[in-house]
């Protein structure tokens, strides 16, 4: 024989991020014990629809949501389960050759990084298939020999970063700075690309390679290190 399961609903009456939260928790009548407790994320046209969802009475909203919950299997449910990856910084040290003037390919590096093992690192029940978004967030290189009078990476009129990676083997642009100041500089900054990279980062090995014009030949090898920042949204 089917068990009876109570619905009850609780309501937030704030706007945000044009969404409606709902916790719905069921509770077995016989023990009393609350079984499943989860949030609903639903999201509304516009705010005034959300106002008028509010002033509904708690028996109206049991009927609506019971009208679109129990008409949705429990696979439905998980589709509304997400989770925001945190920020996180790949760092990796290579070296930059001398080199000479004009468009140049600075430097390319591989890096290991199991995507599967840090997602499951910060949401046990999530992996890198349920990577929904993904893009990088900063891109910064570091060199520790940089000379004044010497070299340094004011040499650099313009740098470019890309990305490949063995689920996907095309190279992306994912930083890039056009027109860097001729004046002395340990490090370089290039601004982001707002590119999607979630079918890159479902994988375990990565190719960079750094690029640019070359205004001053660079005499010495520069010793760097790349800062690469990440993060992303997962949904079950």
């Amino acid at each position: 024989m089917q068990e009876v399961i109570n619905l009850h609903i609780g309501k937030k009456s704030t706007f945000t991020y044009n969404k409606i939260h709902f916790t719905y928790i069921y509770r077995r009548p016989r023990r009393g014990i609350t079984d499943l407790c989860r949030i609903i994320h639903y999201p509304l046209f516009s705010k005034s629809l959300f106002m008028k969802i509010t002033k509904l009475s708690t028996v109206s909203l049991i009927a609506l949501l019971t009208l679109g919950f129990f008409t949705s299997s429990c696979d439905s449910v998980k589709d509304i389960l997400k989770f925001n990856l945190p920020e996180q910084t790949i760092e990796v040290e290579f070296d930059i050759p001398p080199t000479n003037t004009g468009d140049m390919s600075l430097a390319d590096f591989n890096v290991r990084l199991d995507m599967d093992s840090l997602i499951k690192a910060n949401a046990s029940n999530f992996s890198a298939n349920n990577i929904q978004t993904l893009k990088i967030t900063g891109v910064r290189v570091e060199a520790s020999n940089t000379e004044e009078n010497g070299d340094h990476f004011g040499a650099l009129q313009s740098a470019k970063a890309e990305l490949s990676s063995n689920n996907n083997s095309t190279m992306v642009t994912i930083a890039e700075l056009t027109n860097n100041p001729e004046t002395y500089a340990a490090s370089l900054v290039l601004p982001v690309k707002d590119v999607e990279l979630k079918d890159y980062f479902k994988a375990t090995s990565f190719t960079y390679k750094l690029s640019g014009y070359v205004r001053t030949s660079l005499k010495t090898t520069l010793h760097c290190k790349a800062y690469i920042k990440f993060d992303g949204k997962l949904s079950l």
